[in-house]
């Protein structure tokens, strides 16, 4: 006997496993330093309206993370200012109440009327994390790993010093601190940072 099972509708459920937060670079030493992100209050705009009504208990204020790496909100930072936090969702959620959001909605991604940038810029794959209080803290417990794009003039004094303007050396070696400044924090709380060119 042949037993057919048809699918009706699926529903996604609580926050994935492993989340993505996008930042700016310069912000991810006072992260690191303070061990906490602002989450942000809830105003109600449509959109959220329609998916907090799904939520059995309101909570002022959400963290909005992605469920991939490069995609939706961190396609709209300027590749050379790009921090990207990994967290640990399993658990965020022993913590957290949470739930898959398509802040967009589907229309923004229309295949015919959009090329693939967009609709990925679009398409936030965004878990959204709920709280009652202000900040998502401390963080480096719920980190996994960061991962930070070098800014060019660094990479450059690293291959091509030699042709770099006096003023461009300067801004790289005031980037090198940074990123030093940076390594530090990092190492304080045990957190693998991993930094790349592109």
């Amino acid at each position: 006997m042949v037993i057919r099972m048809k699918i009706i509708k699926v529903t996604l459920a609580g926050i994935s496993d492993i989340l993505y937060h996008a930042t700016k670079t310069p912000l991810l030493l006072d992260i690191l330093k303070e061990d906490k992100l602002r989450m942000t209050a809830d105003f109600g705009s449509e959109p959220d309206k329609s998916q907090m009504q799904k939520s059995k208990k309101f909570r002022p204020y959400f963290m909005s993370f992605s469920r991939i790496k490069f995609g939706g909100y961190s396609r709209t930072i300027n590749p050379e200012l790009l921090t990207i936090i990994e967290l640990d969702g399993t658990k965020l959620k022993q913590k957290y109440a949470g739930a898959p959001v398509d802040y967009w909605g589907p229309s923004y991604r229309d295949i015919e009327t959009r090329d693939t940038e967009q609709r990925m810029k679009y398409n936030e794959n965004e878990d959204r994390l709920f709280s009652d209080h202000p900040f998502l803290e401390p963080l480096s417990k719920y980190i996994k790993s960061i991962h930070v794009i070098l800014q060019p003039e660094f990479a450059k004094l690293k291959t091509d010093k030699d042709n770099m303007t006096k003023d461009e050396q300067d801004l790289a070696y005031n980037q090198a601190e940074k990123y030093k400044e940076i390594k530090r924090a990092a190492t304080v709380h045990t957190l693998p940072v991993y930094f790349y060119t592109n």
